[in-house]
């Protein structure tokens, strides 16, 4: 039996971590045992190992390259760029069947929330947005909240099935932009924010909007698809702190639970962070996902939306006309997105 003991690090990092760690050790006909107790974030492991899975069904040590095993290379170069590599699609689908199936705990967890938010997956966007410090960490928090729009707009015009769009973000600016767009017009939309996941902050709220929404003329029946607002933007700090839970382990069930949600959605548009990576791995494929990142101009990586529609969109014409001068056709051509 061999144990791999996760390093402390973010939640969904250390969910992602396991994809290199555990090919790190195989094929091997060793069991392996993975300890999702890190001493501050997850305390419970809400997976189970299907031990009728054997580990010599996953990597490949013959291809080497420069001394070093290709795939142990290729993916972990990927999850540190927080990208999909789908070549390995099937390493990573391997890898999930074998540890990532969920306990009752968290299936119920899972079902619990669906019911109580009334997301019904095949009519539902879900959007993520890691802003805050990531400006800082990475380029992703640098991703403007209304580049998002273009992609939802497109969505909601192509697709009448759509009547639902999850908000879930650290950024105060995200859901005050979203909501507002959404009702000047799409106003027939549930806009959902899963507030049992409580932010780590130490300015804003979120709060009912009962009291707050119909001061305008037209919003007499806003809550009716929007039973959110909120105050000041948040900062980002660390969740075992916020004294937002009663405990460690109903912080990582949440969040757990509302990755795996996020991964089943119809649609999932996001940009660049652990969340976002470990939803894509977990829904096993890239259909109907779109990726936002930044690298001085928006970039957009995604079967949803090309890069020129995304800047050629009516929501950009109308309301970024500088932005569109911006690009030429070389962005066009150097943007595509290539799978590595």
């Amino acid at each position: 039996m061999k144990t791999i003991k996760l390093q402390h690090a973010g939640l969904m990092a250390q969910y992602t971590n396991v994809f290199r760690l555990v090919l790190e050790e195989c094929p091997t006909k060793e069991e392996i045992e993975i300890l999702f107790n890190d001493e501050v974030y997850i305390k419970g492991n809400f997976f189970n190992n299907n031990t009728d899975i054997s580990c010599t069904e996953i990597g490949n040590k013959d291809i080497v390259v420069e001394n070093k095993r290709a795939d142990v290379r290729d993916i972990t170069k990927s999850l540190t760029s927080r990208n999909i590599n789908e070549k390995y699609r099937s390493t990573y689908n391997k890898i999930l069947d074998k540890f990532y199936n969920p306990s009752e705990v968290l299936k119920k967890s899972i079902d619990e929330l669906k019911n109580d938010y009334q997301i019904n997956i095949d009519k539902t966007i879900f959007t993520y947005f890691r802003g805050t410090d990531a400006v800082y960490e990475r380029p992703a928090g640098a991703v403007p909240s209304w580049s998002y729009i273009p992609i939802i707009e497109k969505i909601i015009n192509t697709d009448d099935e759509i009547d639902t769009v999850v908000l879930q973000s650290d950024s105060g600016q995200f859901y005050q932009l979203l909501l507002d767009w959404f009702w000047l017009n799409y106003p027939h939309i549930n806009v959902v924010l899963i507030d049992k996941i409580k932010l780590p902050n130490t300015t804003w709220k979120i709060i009912d909007a009962k009291d707050e929404w119909g001061y305008n003329d037209g919003e007499e029946d806003r809550y009716k698809t929007q039973k959110f607002c909120l105050y000041e933007p948040q900062t980002h700090t660390e969740h075992a702190f916020s004294k937002n839970y009663k405990s460690n382990k109903e912080f990582s069930l949440l969040w757990t639970s509302i990755s795996i949600i996020a991964s089943e959605c119809k649609y999932f548009l996001g940009n660049k962070s652990n969340f976002s990576l470990f939803s894509n791995i977990y829904r096993r494929n890239s259909k109907n996902f779109g990726l936002l990142d930044i690298e001085m101009k928006i970039k957009i990586e995604s079967d949803l939306m090309s890069n020129k529609e995304f800047i050629q969109s009516p929501y950009m014409k109308e309301n970024h006309p500088s932005v569109i001068k911006e690009y030429s056709q070389t962005d066009w051509e150097n943007w595509t997105w290539k799978t590595e």
